[in-house]
């Protein structure tokens, strides 16, 4: 297994989908339940190949996450090669985004920004899925392109 077994929840908000995973694989309603009853280790195999899928899938299309923790703010640009980060350290900022990022609009100069770029080690979908289980938030950009612009007018690369 290459990620994790999804979960009880995660499996059935993707039944239609597993459905349509078994029966590729040759396997309808009725022959699934003679399977479970007969062979749990093969059908908790076919979780997991399944769960692996959905997790390639998800992971192979994500372009941002963001990481808020006790007084920093990370933001982060997922590209094919390298990942991009626009990191914020703010001691005494606490709270949700709006609240984090309300301190650093009302106190600038008590926060520390940065960016930083780097290939990923060792590969993409393996990192992303690393950081989305250590508590990074799949999301869709705009706060990572707004501070890049705010904050470093120069390319992320460098």
């Amino acid at each position: 297994m290459k990620y994790r077994r999804l979960s009880l929840d995660e499996l059935e908000s993707l039944r239609d989908e597993f459905v349509t995973f078994l029966i590729a694989n040759g396997i309808n309603a009725e022959h699934w339940e003679e399977l479970k009853a007969a062979e749990p280790n093969l059908t908790e195999g076919m979780i997991l190949a399944f769960s692996d899928i959905v997790w390639e899938d998800v992971l192979s299309r994500v372009k941002y996450l963001e990481h808020l923790a006790e007084g920093t703010y990370f933001v982060f640009k997922c590209d094919d090669e390298t990942i991009h980060l626009v990191g914020m350290e703010c001691r005494e900022a606490t709270g949700d985004r709006e609240q984090f990022l309300d301190y650093v609009s009302r106190f600038p100069e008590t926060c520390f920004v940065f960016t930083q770029s780097k290939k990923y080690v060792p590969a993409r979908n393996t990192e992303i899925f690393r950081m989305v289980e250590s508590g990074a938030m799949i999301v869709k950009g705009e706060w990572y392109d707004r501070l890049f612009d705010t904050h470093m007018p120069s390319d992320p690369a460098q």
